[in-house]
């Protein structure tokens, strides 16, 4: 699974835009506070509780989450601002919580315009949850559709809807040159990804 950008013009003014190729039940969700377009089938419930960055280092959290077609929608957003912790134990952790009681399947680099992260496929005895994780501007994201197979294709709608501000980003051109450094040819004999998503982009062969 790979997340697939949203031909947005800009952040907030491609909404009307965006809303019309949509059909009811899923809506075009803009939440500007925490920085991210998303597509849901519904309006979401809106939760604030704690999540844990890593262990025993609490920060307040917002959930939006939607139940739909046997399956659950849902965006988790963690405020880091201040606490100091680096990237990779955040988003480890997070993937790790995650795929708790199911079998991870998939754990590769995504992005989304400038934005990096990874994308998961958790198996499960019921199903299936497909994840997202990113950490930007001090934000954990975290986005999860977990459902049967029956609900597959809306949650591959669902992730692929994603979308920040396209001027915020999460590497600096020193990581994006090592991701560059390490992608010297595309994997199988196939094309060189455009932009590779990270030093274990599996579009890259490996040597």
């Amino acid at each position: 699974m790979r997340l697939i950008l949203l031909a947005l013009a800009a952040f907030i003014a491609s909404v009307p835009a965006a809303a019309q190729l949509i059909a009811p039940p899923w809506k075009v969700y803009p939440e500007v506070t925490d920085g991210f377009l998303l597509t849901f089938p519904g309006e979401p419930d809106i939760e604030f509780t704690k999540w844990e960055l890593v262990p025993r280092r609490p920060a307040d959290a917002t959930v939006y989450s939607v139940r739909y077609n046997n399956a659950l929608f849902r965006m988790t957003v963690v405020d880091a601002t201040d606490t100091f912790i680096k990237e990779d134990p955040i988003v480890a952790r997070a993937i790790a919580k995650i795929s708790e009681g199911g079998q991870v399947r998939e754990n590769q680099p995504t992005r989304v315009y400038q934005i990096y992260g990874r994308t998961l496929s958790v198996a499960r005895p019921d199903g299936t949850t497909l994840a997202a994780v990113f950490y930007a501007s001090e934000r954990l994201y975290m986005l999860e559709a977990s459902g049967p197979q029956s609900a597959s294709s809306d949650m591959f709608r669902f992730l692929r809807s994603l979308s920040f501000d396209r001027n915020v980003k999460n590497r600096t051109k020193e990581q994006l040159d090592a991701y560059w450094a390490a992608c010297t040819r595309g994997a199988n004999g196939g094309q060189l990804p455009l932009l590779p998503s990270g030093l274990d982009d599996p579009r890259c062969a490996r040597d």
